[in-house]
């Protein structure tokens, strides 16, 4: 008993110490997330000289030049977020690169305005791929999933594969490669 006593002001001091070590650590990382979420604002994290060692920042400014319009740039910047070891961010990466070729691709594949289906189904596939890896990652990753599932009822890959709603209400094609069922339309189907 009387070694408990004594052991318990140490066991304290020890607790009190790992505390306030705790909320150091936590404070320097709450001013760092402040940090980079004004570079993100201003625009300033473009420049970051830290994007070689922080694959937040390079997915900061994947989105920032996506957001500028400078696809190529924003591509890059997303593969290296994409290949820093972090899954979340991994994940997100992913899925950032998948709207950045799916608006790409649907962008390209409009004829009316001198677009190519051939380069829009090429850069859906890139999306669908994307896509696909995030939810390899994480399986139950809602935006993932529900993007996928656009594309594969709107991209324009189904209009170019030849295929024909038959009025019969449920047709299989055997003849393609891989079928498709297709059903009379029905208005509780669909996207959430």
């Amino acid at each position: 008993m009387g070694a408990l006593r004594r052991a318990t002001p140490a066991l304290a001091w020890m607790l009190l110490a790992l505390g306030l070590i705790g909320m150091v650590l936590s404070g320097h990382s709450i001013r760092e997330i402040r940090r980079l979420n004004a570079a993100i604002a201003d625009g300033t994290v473009i420049a970051d000289p830290s994007a070689a060692h922080d694959a937040r920042i390079r997915y900061a400014q994947g989105w920032l030049h996506a957001e500028k319009g400078e696809f190529r740039e924003a591509a890059r910047r997303f593969a290296e977020a994409e290949s820093a070891g972090d899954p979340r961010l991994a994940a997100q990466a992913k899925l950032a690169l998948g709207n950045l070729y799916f608006e790409l691709g649907m962008a390209a594949a409009n004829v009316a305005e001198g677009g190519s289906h051939q380069q829009g189904a090429a850069q859906l596939e890139l999306a669908r791929e994307a896509y696909r890896g995030a939810l390899r990652i994480f399986p139950d990753f809602y935006p993932a999933r529900y993007n996928l599932e656009l594309l594969e009822r709107i991209g324009p890959s189904r209009r170019t594969l030849g295929w024909s709603r038959e009025t019969d209400g449920v047709t299989l094609q055997a003849f393609k490669r891989d079928g498709w069922a297709q059903m009379k339309d029905n208005p509780k189907r669909g996207l959430p």
